[in-house]
């Protein structure tokens, strides 16, 4: 009894099987969200550019402050200006940060290339709400189909 099945359950001959290719619907989708992308981008470049511009006003505000004369028992305006600059200076790092990866996101998917680049773009586009948290969510499942993981190349 060498044999791995019994005789009267013999070994099926399956087709070889062609990796799932992209359809015409798939390649929209994803040329759609390459360009999602880049808006995406855009909303968050402006949004780091308005932040950095409040970052920087208190700094302005701070010297002239410290320039001029101090009012007795004023707590000292360096304190709460420094912290409040640093906090939306910080803020606006992360914003064009973000607006970097969005941007090259875009791009990748247009070329087809960088998988894991665009799913952390997708990640990171789910923090804002509703729009980037729409564009995260149909990223996500786009990319998880198996015909746009074989055009990738991840499968």
């Amino acid at each position: 009894m060498n044999q791995p099945y019994p005789a009267q359950y013999p070994p099926q001959q399956y087709p070889p099987q062609h990796p799932p290719t992209l359809t015409a619907q798939d390649e929209s989708n994803l040329n759609v969200l390459g360009v999602l992308f880049f808006v995406y981008a855009g909303l968050v470049g402006i949004g780091a550019l308005l932040l950095s511009a409040l970052a920087v006003v208190p700094a302005l505000l701070i010297s002239g402050a410290a320039a001029g004369g101090k009012t007795p028992g004023a707590p000292p305006p360096m304190l709460f200006g420094g912290i409040f600059a640093a906090i939306f200076g910080l803020v606006a790092l992360f914003l064009a940060a973000k607006c970097i990866i969005m941007i090259l996101a875009g791009r990748a998917l247009g070329r087809r290339q960088h998988y894991v680049l665009i799913m952390v773009g997708a990640c990171t586009a789910l923090l804002n709400l509703p729009f980037g948290t729409a564009l995260g969510v149909c990223t996500i499942l786009m990319l998880q189909k198996p015909a746009v993981k074989v055009a990738f190349g991840m499968a």
